[in-house]
C-alpha cells in the first residue's frame, strides 16, 4: 500500500544509472504517479472514516480487526521467513535478507492494519450507500455465502491464455529487483513463501484497496448508472495495473497483462462483493506460483 509505494520509489530512484538521460523515465513516472495515488487515497480514507464511515460501519468494527490482524499477521510472517527461512541472491540493488528489511517491512506491516482498517470500514460505507454487495464478512454474514463459483473460476484459463499471448507477442526481461526478491532454493520454504506472500497477503491488500476502497470512493462521487460503472471498473484497474510497475524491464507489457485481470476483479467485485473479487485474485496467483514451482 502506501509504504510499499514509498519503498518502490526508492527502489526506482537507486536504479537510475549514469549520465542521468539514460534513465528508464517512464518505470520512475508510473512509480511516482502510484505513490500520489496510494497518498490521495491514504488522506481520503482518513478524511471519509471519519465524516462518515466511523458512525456508518461501527457494527463491522470487530470482524474489520480480525481481518486486518490476520493480513498484518501473515504479513510479519512473511517478513520472518524472508529473514530466517528463505536464502535470496546477492543484490547491489536490494538486500532481502537484511535485519534493516525486516524491521521495514514489519514496521510497514504495523502501519498497513491501521490503513486497512480504514479502508475496509470507509469501503463497506460506500457500499452501503450506494446499495451494492461490500463484504457480506464485513457485515456479519458467512463469507463466502454470496459466491457464484462459475464467475470466480470461469475466467482463470483466459488469465493464463491472455498473459502468454502478451509475453510471447511482448518478451521483457524481470528487473533486477524481481531477481533479487527470487529464492536461490525452489524448497519447500520458498513455495510456502511465495504462497502465503502471493496467495494471500497480496490479493487480500490489493482487492480491500482497489477494489473494496476505490471502486467504492467512485461509486461514492459518480454512483452507479451503466456509464460510471464501466468507468469506473476501468479506472480503478489501470491504477491497480499501474501499481505493478518495476517487475519487467518494459512496464508497459506488464500494464498490458494486468489490466483485463484488474477488470474481471472489478467486475466481479460491482456483483458479487468482495470475497469473490479475492477469489479468483488469490486461484490465479496460487496457480502462477504453484506452475513455477514444480515446471
Amino acid at each position: 500500500m502506501l509504504t510499499s509505494s514509498i519503498n518502490s520509489l526508492f527502489v526506482a530512484l537507486e536504479e537510475l544509472p549514469n549520465p542521468l538521460f539514460e534513465f528508464d523515465f517512464t518505470n520512475l513516472l508510473l512509480t511516482f504517479i502510484n505513490l500520489m495515488i496510494s497518498v490521495t487515497f491514504f488522506i481520503l480514507a482518513i478524511v471519509y472514516f471519519f465524516l462518515e464511515a466511523r458512525v456508518n460501519t461501527k457494527k463491522g468494527n470487530k470482524r474489520t480487526l480480525i481481518l486486518s490482524s490476520i493480513i498484518t499477521l501473515s504479513t510479519i510472517v512473511v517478513a520472518l521467513m524472508v529473514r530466517y527461512a528463505i536464502e535470496f541472491p546477492e543484490s547491489e540493488l536490494y538486500d532481502l535478507s537484511s535485519n534493516f528489511n525486516m524491521i521495514i517491512s514489519i514496521v510497514s506491516a504495523v502501519l498497513n492494519f491501521l490503513l486497512l482498517i480504514l479502508f475496509i470500514r470507509c469501503g463497506q460505507h460506500f457500499a452501503m450507500l450506494r446499495g451494492l454487495p461490500g463484504s457480506s464478512y464485513i457485515r456479519g454474514e458467512r463469507a463466502f455465502s454470496n459466491i457464484n463459483w462459475k464467475l470466480v473460476i470461469l475466467p482463470l484459463p483466459l488469465f493464463f491464455v491472455w498473459s502468454y499471448i502478451v509475453f510471447t507477442i511482448f518478451p521483457a526481461e524481470p528487473t533486477e529487483l524481481v531477481y533479487a526478491m527470487t529464492p536461490v532454493h525452489n524448497d519447500f520454504n520458498a513455495l510456502m513463501y511465495n504462497l502465503l506472500s502471493a496467495s494471500i497477503v497480496a490479493p487480500l491488500t490489493e482487492e480491500i484497496m482497489y477494489r473494496h476502497f476505490a471502486m467504492g470512493l467512485f461509486y461514492r462521487w459518480f454512483g452507479r448508472d451503466k456509464w460510471a460503472v464501466i468507468l469506473n471498473i476501468f479506472i480503478t484497474s489501470l491504477i491497480f495495473a499501474i501499481a505493478h510497475v518495476g517487475v519487467l524491464t518494459i512496464d508497459f507489457f506488464k500494464l498490458l497483462q494486468i489490466l483485463p485481470l484488474g477488470i474481471v476483479f472489478g467486475y466481479l467485485y460491482h456483483k458479487k462483493g468482495l470475497a469473490s473479487a479475492i477469489l479468483c485474485h488469490s486461484f490465479f496467483n496460487t496457480i502462477t506460483v504453484l506452475i513455477s514451482h514444480f515446471a
